[in-house]
């Protein structure tokens, strides 16, 4: 597995930013380790928030922004289709529903029983809502 790591010193003194990260290690799958990085930021019992850290530089950052920037403003009907056991992007699901004025006023499923692969896990299930949201705005 290959695994990139950005230096420490990337982070030292970034604007608006004076948390510690905390590290864990895990496996790697593979037999090896993996360092990750976490903040343990807020009041105790606090929500709970992630977060992708990039580099200032780095030209994915623009373009995430545009993205969202361009989500923000569409008009064009949106479903948001995750499962309840989505341990990855689950949580981007109510903020997808709030932030997009196409995906306003529509039912929006949680499957139950599957994980992150949706199309997988729940692979009867999902075009059929697929195709019911598709006949409901056509």
């Amino acid at each position: 597995m290959l695994t990139l790591r950005t230096p420490d010193e990337r982070f030292t003194g970034l604007h608006d930013f004076d948390h510690q990260p905390g590290y864990a290690e895990v496996s790697n799958g593979a037999g090896g380790r993996l360092r990750i990085a976490y903040l343990a930021a807020g009041p105790p019992g606090g929500q709970v928030r992630f977060a992708r850290v990039t580099r200032p530089d780095d030209p994915a950052t623009e373009a995430h922004r545009a993205a969202w920037a361009a989500l923000r403003r569409s008009e064009i009907p949106f479903l948001c289709a995750f499962s309840d056991g989505d341990p990855i992007t689950g949580a981007v699901a109510p903020i997808l529903r709030r932030t997009m004025p196409g995906a306003a006023g529509m039912d929006h499923p949680t499957t139950t029983g599957a994980g992150h692969f949706l199309q997988e896990d729940a692979g009867p299930e999902l075009p059929r809502v697929v195709v019911e949201f598709a006949a409901h705005r056509g």
